[in-house]
């Protein structure tokens, strides 16, 4: 009878055991679902965030194939270590580099635009301000761009709950 009331029971985060696909497993990308095996199909799948793996379990490594980034964990027995393999420290510091380089350089060249060709005076007094607004609107915009590039390559688990929780709400908008 006691084995009737331990399979009633839901199922807890697995501590020290090997990867299989009868077990649920927490989710190394949002940190809040769990991954669980698919039906005839040798992958694992998060109920929160969608999100598919494949896994190699003689080496217990699951590798995230829905997204361009390689994206790869290793199960420890209780829980996920990045097995980042494929990004070097020189490939990183590059990235990093061409992201600086492209918010400051537009920037640059408008700051620079600007004081090389001052608008005319207005003889009213205003629109001076109309450079600065535009050389912030150009550091604002590529800053963006990187920072959502950032965001969508090392999954912050709280802009993948803001993510889904704005993918949920207008999920009946757009099913029409």
């Amino acid at each position: 009878m006691t084995n009737d009331k331990a399979s009633e029971q839901p199922d807890l985060p697995i501590l020290r055991q090997s990867l299989d696909f009868d077990h649920r497993y927490p989710c190394p990308v949002c940190r809040y679902g769990q991954i669980e095996g698919l039906f005839l199909v040798d992958a694992f799948s998060c109920g929160f965030c969608r999100h598919i793996f494949t896994v190699d379990l003689p080496h217990q490594y699951l590798r995230l194939e829905d997204t361009a980034a390689p994206l790869q964990w290793r199960w420890t027995g209780d829980r996920w270590v990045s097995a980042r393999s494929v990004v070097t420290e020189e490939s990183l510091l590059l990235l990093w580099g061409f992201g600086l380089a492209f918010v400051l350089v537009p920037t640059a060249l408008v700051w620079l635009a600007n004081h090389t060709f001052p608008p005319l005076p207005n003889p009213d007094g205003g629109g001076t301000s109309f450079p600065l607004l535009w050389t912030g609107l150009t550091f604002l915009s590529h800053s963006s761009i990187v920072g959502w590039f950032c965001l969508e390559y090392y999954q912050i688990p709280l802009y993948l709950m803001l993510k889904l929780y704005i993918q949920r709400l207008f999920q009946p908008v757009f099913s029409r």
